[in-house]
């Protein structure tokens, strides 16, 4: 059964039905940390810098129907601490090959994240230039779309799942 034999979905990718969805894309480039933070939205987050230099990030953000879709990245070395969208589950890549600690654990360039709904913790530690995108969704869409591809209710996760992935599903997922 095809994703679009759902009544839901065919009105969602409905371009007629689009005019009245939300949708805002943001695209912001900081050279301080709390500006940077301020303008970041759906998160709760704060960030240390552990390097000498300049600050200095990008951060690309679109929200379409409840979807929050963000690509950042960072010209320091960070501690990221904080809180993904709450109410939404959220899967995180990295966008470059630089390494990262994700709660003391590696979190290479073929990792996924998926953090739940709520409670979720934000522990990540990452070097200069590091990239990372992120896509949150409402519960629904997530298990709608898992059960359409025949895969595991992934809305039921309680904590932080760090999945390491083949180096071809991670780069179909990049793109």
């Amino acid at each position: 059964m095809s994703f679009f034999a759902n009544l839901e979905h065919q009105i969602s990718a409905s371009a007629i039905d689009a005019p009245r969805r939300s949708f805002s894309v943001s695209i912001v480039h900081a050279e301080d940390v709390d500006d940077f933070v301020e303008k970041l939205r759906g998160y709760r987050l704060q960030l240390t810098q552990i390097d000498k230099g300049p600050f200095a990030a990008k951060i690309v953000q679109t929200e379409l129907a409840g979807a929050l879709l963000t690509a950042a990245q960072y010209s320091r070395s960070l501690v990221h601490a904080g809180e993904p969208p709450s109410g939404k589950i959220t899967f995180a890549m990295g966008k470059s090959r630089l390494p990262a600690r994700w709660q003391g654990q590696d979190f290479g360039s073929y990792d996924l994240l998926v953090a739940p709904t709520s409670g979720a913790e934000i522990d990540l530690v990452t070097q200069a230039g590091f990239g990372c995108a992120t896509a949150s969704f409402v519960p629904d869409v997530v298990k709608a779309t898992a059960d359409r591809l025949g895969l595991s209710p992934i809305g039921d996760v309680a904590n932080i799942v760090l999945i390491p992935l083949d180096r071809n599903k991670a780069v179909m997922l990049r793109i």
